[in-house]
């Protein structure tokens, strides 16, 4: 039972979700990272009801279909020791999930989580299709920028769909890595 996933792809996506998660821990499903195991991937994801995010990794070993929710300050803790053992470059992290619990194996420590209850938004549902239309003119909050520099320099693609509808930002650099935010209205 479970999977395997390398310890610095863990950390790294881990990096990039967290920001996304809402900082409030009186709305206990937002302040959580969902990590979801299917088809030979692992997807985490984020939101804060402002923007969401969703960055999708290789299992190494295993693919059984399998889902908790982590509170924010458990990944975080999770993010700090898989940073640490990943350093090798080819560690890896057994997980296990049982029953909205979840174990997280690494060369030198052991993290068992119990997953937070409720129901996660249904984040699928939200990933636009077809193609955009264009918006002449648009204001980002630099602080929702500042949530994306683990990606590197000018490795972003915007999206825009029109006023009033999310953006989507895509990595060129990391395949498996999108989100959305919610545009300002310029004055």
């Amino acid at each position: 039972m479970g999977h395997s996933v390398y310890a610095h792809d863990l950390a790294e996506s881990l990096a990039l979700v967290l920001p996304h998660s809402s900082k409030d821990d009186s709305r206990r499903i937002l302040y959580a990272i969902r990590y979801t195991v299917l088809a030979g991937e692992v997807s985490l994801a984020a939101t804060d009801s402002y923007s969401l995010v969703e960055d999708v990794i290789a299992v190494q070993e295993g693919s059984e279909s399998e889902s908790v929710i982590l509170d924010r300050g458990d990944a975080e803790r999770l993010m700090k020791a898989a940073k640490v053992s990943g350093k090798s470059g080819i560690a890896r992290v057994v997980v296990e999930i049982v029953d909205g619990k979840a174990r997280f194996d690494l060369a030198d420590q052991q993290f068992n989580f119990q997953g937070v209850e409720g129901q996660y938004p249904a984040i699928e549902n939200l990933w636009p299709q077809g193609e955009p239309e264009a918006v002449a003119r648009i204001g980002i909050n630099p602080a929702q920028l500042a949530r994306w520099k683990g990606l590197g320099e000018k490795s972003m693609v915007l999206t825009f769909y029109g006023e009033q509808k999310p953006i989507l930002v895509e990595s060129v650099v990391r395949a498996g890595y999108r989100s959305m935010m919610m545009p300002v209205r310029l004055a």
